[in-house]
């Protein structure tokens, strides 16, 4: 018979294969699960932020370590009122100098930020001083001309 279909000028029907939608439904389905349950089972890293006391603390500039953030990235370390522009240290830097300075509980910390400092910079810098076991740490925002920047100071 296939001769006679061949003599006619009749091509033999060609399948049509197609993959059916209800499998193509299951298997997307399956693979939305599998994506939904391990994803689920990451850890993500949480930083602990301590909420401020709603009482207000008086923290003389004299009493603490000034830590003043740039937006680029760096420090500036004042520690007993000396000019910001005497030290420059990058945030790497900044936990071992802190420790060597030793700061007590009586001698807090203030970490002043600019206004175009970005918030992941100033996590990174929370964290290392946590890292370095600075008990206190008080954090206020100024203006970007308040804090000289990074290319204007020496570096030590």
């Amino acid at each position: 018979m296939s001769n006679l279909i061949e003599h006619e000028g009749l091509q033999p029907q060609q399948r049509n294969r197609s993959i059916g939608l209800t499998p193509l439904i299951d298997v997307v389905f399956i693979l939305l699960m599998f994506f939904m349950l391990t994803s689920s089972f990451i850890q993500q890293d949480v930083a602990s932020l301590p909420l401020p006391s709603t009482t207000k603390t008086n923290v003389k500039d004299s009493e603490s370590a000034m830590l003043f953030m740039a937006s680029s990235q760096c420090l500036h370390l004042s520690v007993n009122q000396a000019t910001p522009m005497q030290t420059r240290y990058s945030i790497k830097d900044i936990a071992v100098q802190l420790d060597s300075m030793s700061i007590t509980d009586n001698q807090p910390l203030l970490l002043f930020t600019g206004e175009s400092t970005t918030l992941q910079t100033m996590l990174t810098a929370l964290t290392e001083l946590e890292q370095a076991l600075i008990p206190t740490v008080f954090v206020k925002a100024l203006k970007d001309g308040d804090i000289p920047p990074c290319e204007a100071l020496p570096r030590m």
